[in-house]
């Protein structure tokens, strides 16, 4: 049991928090812009879904950015994917 004459001492430690982003699409010159200017480090990109898995199982970013139309397997048949490559990592079609 606590005293209510027991003084305790609570600090707060200050952190510089980097949020990182993959993205997956062939488009990146016009998503890298907003999403740094959003405050993420964008960490990879690929132009492939099966590329863009690999990237996001190796890095674990906090997001990964998908473009729907994607050679092969679009951006909506590769979400299942990468939450299983990385099931933290937030996903935005």
């Amino acid at each position: 049991m606590i005293s209510s004459n027991t003084r305790r001492k609570v600090v707060a430690i200050q952190t510089e928090e980097h949020r990182r982003a993959v993205i997956v699409a062939t488009q990146v010159d016009l998503l890298e812009p907003l999403l740094v200017a959003a405050g993420f480090e964008v960490v990879g990109s690929a132009p492939l879904a099966v590329n863009g898995e690999q990237l996001v199982r190796g890095l674990r970013p906090d997001l990964v950015v998908v473009e729907n139309d994607l050679v092969g397997e679009t951006g909506f048949e590769s979400i299942p994917h990468l939450r299983e490559a990385s099931p933290t990592t937030h996903v935005l079609l």
